[in-house]
């Protein structure tokens, strides 16, 4: 009877440790096994992992793109929902990149491959997952010290109890007829040694520490696929019970309250050094690059090849030197000039030849459409949103104002922002740090959690402990809420383990306890803590994303 029990308890449990994990195997259906590719002019079918980067694969309507790849040719429709974790459809032209595993609902391209295997996008989001499912946080570190300790101690307890009841079996004979008119399954008369062997083997079934063991990494692995699915890669446990604690959130200005995606206002620069500008630009990884590459492009103008020892300096500029001559484009030596289009949220970058000004350039990034919704989530969970930006005190206030945000620090360089976040944390505060740049990569990983924004710089997307797979800044309170969610899921498990223990060992002591009724109640433990943890999966997160 008890290997029975045990093995259908088994099989429940196994059933509902497979539904959790569902949000992986959805990841692992998506991997297309097999893709059109264009060879010797001619389309044929091959298995995905034969193809190499920089081969041209073609994709049609309501096919799965098998790699991730750059648009060559053709106009397409891409549901890109599971990046994203929006439900909205895209449109994607020659020169955008498209996603391994998102679907083309409508039109045909080719594309050209840029990585495979398990350097994909989906490759690297199922690791993540796999890596945050399988991590520990601190609170399941208690649980297994108190578990190594636990099951050496119960071991001892149980012969102790059986053993006690042996020896006194005739003197705790009236406790039983008394309780055996309550308990139905208490049997009199069965002997010392009989007794003696129920109780030890109920004790030791009944302190089973598989509840307080599943407690954790159930929780976890419904927390990280509810994150997944919502376009949030988790890449360490403890990131979840962070995120819970976080009391000040640093928000970067550029790219991430901001679109990253900067449009040229108005200049002065003299038309013969624009191909010197763009030289410099075209090295640079900063997101106003774009717009002053674009701008050019747009002008038809070619960058000058014999610019030497160009050097970018995160929260400065770009400098450069041709024919002997030095350039730099970045930060105003004096702002107060350029108050006027700072105050409408420009960014203005100055172009000094041998330190001497020569006009400017101002950019204006529109601000995202969810930022101010965001920055109001934040309130309402109540944690505090700082702008934190290497840009000028008007153009930092002008964009603090549009979304709401009232803590603005600005003409900070990367340093200093490390030092800001420190500084909160030297305080008893609890930090997060938002961000998509280099300039942000050390406050991202000094701070107790960093989430970085998927289309940043890879060394921004290294030093987070949480990426956001699109470029949504209200899946930052929605990170929040989901280990809100979790650790509260994690307090309630190990709460049910521990108060079915406290009660159900000296039931077994004391001899209430059949082996097999014992046996029922650690497997109704175990499994009271799965569906606990699995109901994170139908928490509806779309009020936390609107």
């Amino acid at each position: 009877m008890l290997v029975s029990l045990h093995l259908t308890g088994r099989y429940i449990e196994s059933r509902l440790k497979y539904n959790a994990t569902s949000e992986v195997r959805a990841l692992l259906a998506m991997k297309p096994r097999d893709a059109f590719i264009l060879r010797d002019g001619s389309i044929i079918s091959v298995a995905v992992e034969s193809i190499a980067a920089g081969e041209i694969i073609a994709v049609r309507s309501g096919e799965r793109v098998p790699l991730d790849a750059r648009i060559t040719g053709g106009i397409c429709t891409v549901d890109e929902s599971m990046i994203t974790g929006e439900p909205g459809r895209v449109m994607r032209s020659e020169g955008d990149e498209i996603t391994g595993g998102t679907v083309v609902e409508s039109g045909s391209v080719t594309a050209e491959v840029l990585r495979t295997g398990e350097d994909t996008f989906l490759a690297r989001m199922i690791r993540l997952v796999e890596d945050a499912q399988s991590s520990k946080v601190p609170i399941q570190a208690m649980a297994d010290r108190i578990t190594g300790m636990f099951v050496p101690a119960i071991f001892i307890i149980a012969m102790l109890s059986g053993f006690i009841w042996w020896i006194n079996y005739e003197k705790f004979m009236p406790f039983l007829s008394w309780a055996s008119n309550y308990v139905p399954w208490i049997s009199t008369g069965t002997g010392a040694e009989s007794t003696a062997a129920f109780i030890f083997i109920a004790v030791l079934v009944i302190a089973c520490p598989c509840a307080l063991g599943l407690a954790t990494p159930m929780a976890l692995i419904a927390g990280s696929g509810l994150a997944a699915h919502n376009g949030l890669l988790i890449k360490n446990g403890e990131a979840i019970q962070t995120a819970g604690s976080i009391t000040t959130v640093f928000l970067d200005k550029t790219g991430t309250i901001t679109d990253g995606k900067p449009s040229v206002v108005s200049h002065t620069i003299a038309a013969e050094h624009l191909p010197v500008l763009l030289a410099l630009e075209n090295s640079s990884i900063h997101p106003l690059s774009s717009a002053i590459k674009e701008f050019c492009a747009g002008l038809n103008i070619h960058p000058q090849n014999n610019v030497s020892d160009i050097k970018e300096t995160a929260g400065s500029g770009v400098a450069g030197t041709l024919d002997s001559i030095e350039y730099f484009i970045g930060r105003p030596l004096d702002n107060t000039i350029y108050s006027s289009m700072m105050s409408r949220g420009e960014t203005v970058m100055e172009l000094r030849i041998n330190g001497k000004a020569e006009g400017y350039i101002s950019v204006a990034d529109p601000v995202k459409a969810d930022s101010a919704e965001a920055v109001e989530k934040l309130k309402a969970l109540g944690v505090r949103p700082v702008m934190l930006t290497g840009d000028s005190d008007e153009t930092a206030r002008a964009v603090a104002d549009a979304v709401g945000i009232d803590d603005v620090i600005s003409r900070v360089k990367p340093e200093e922002k490390l030092f800001r976040v420190q500084e909160v944390q030297k305080q008893g505060g609890h930090v997060c740090m938002v961000g998509d740049g280099i300039n942000d990569a050390a406050a991202l990983k000094a701070a107790d959690l960093g989430i970085a924004l998927g289309t940043g710089t890879d060394i921004s997307i290294e030093s987070a402990d949480i990426i956001i797979t699109a470029g949504r800044l209200t899946a930052v309170p929605a990170a929040i809420s989901i280990s809100r969610i979790t650790f509260t899921k994690i307090r309630q498990n190990l709460f049910r383990a521990s108060v079915y223990n406290i009660i159900a060992i000296p039931a077994a002591i004391i001899g209430l306890m059949h082996p097999a009724v014992a046996e029922i109640c650690m497997i109704l433990s175990s499994i009271s803590v799965i569906l606990n943890s699995t109901g994170i999966r139908k928490i509806d997160l779309q009020e936390i994303k609107k």
